[in-house]
């Protein structure tokens, strides 16, 4: 009975994650498994802020892997795992790019750019970015293949591949782009303000914002044209 519950639970959370997230169930079955090993265990309070500090995070991670490694690594992995946790190694790559250009251009560290406001990790509201761990499978927390993305991302190593955007969103909840155009409030507002989205193609969902100046002609056809 209890493998059967086990069963049940899985698929209903893999039904979950796919109705609201616009994740393919086998796709997310694919990277939670490939992730390597999970590295932190955290939890939030009743305000959606992490109980853990961000050096409590950095620690965990470092014990977990038995070596040195940098706070902004720590921080970067631990964005893309909270954004989309069943995010392949290219969206990951453009998400952590997209923190990492956001800190740049305006002059702020890592840190500051995911605890900005509240000054702690945590749930996205009130914070440019989420920060959160958890889920129903811990798949939230920071795994072996985020600190791989962010280490060569910073060793540079791994490529912009999102032109220097410093904004993304998901195109959750929505069936076709120019539905998506239309209807997403944030990406209206930073449309009016003169940033053009475009979908990176084989990036699941993800969108990215870049100022019109930076966005080359295969990019213009890629925010013009329906995704496959």
């Amino acid at each position: 009975m209890t493998g059967k519950l086990l069963f049940w639970a899985l698929v209903t959370f893999l039904a979950v994650s796919w109705f609201f997230q616009g994740n393919n169930p086998m796709h997310i079955v694919k990277q939670f498994v490939g992730r390597g090993k999970k590295l932190t265990t955290s939890s939030l309070d009743d305000s959606g802020n992490l109980r853990q500090s961000v050096d409590e995070i950095v620690k965990q991670v470092r014990n977990a892997l038995g070596r040195e490694i940098s706070e902004d690594a720590v921080l970067l992995a631990r964005m893309s795992a909270s954004e989309h946790a069943g995010a392949s190694e290219r969206e990951k790559q453009a998400m952590q790019w997209v923190c990492k250009n956001d800190a740049d251009s305006h002059g702020w560290s890592i840190r500051y750019t995911v605890t900005v406001n509240p000054g702690t990790l945590g749930e996205q509201t009130g914070r440019r970015y989420s920060t959160r761990g958890g889920g129903a499978l811990g798949e939230r927390e920071i795994h072996e293949d985020d600190v791989f993305v962010a280490e060569s991302i910073l060793a540079g190593d791994l490529p912009d591949i999102t032109g220097g955007a410093t904004k993304f969103v998901h195109m959750t909840g929505y069936r076709r782009f120019s539905d998506f155009l239309a209807g997403h409030p944030k990406v209206k507002q930073w449309s009016a303000e003169g940033l053009v989205p475009v979908a990176l193609g084989d990036v699941s969902t993800l969108v990215v914002l870049l100022p019109k100046d930076k966005v080359t002609a295969e990019m213009q056809t890629l925010a013009t044209e329906e995704p496959a």
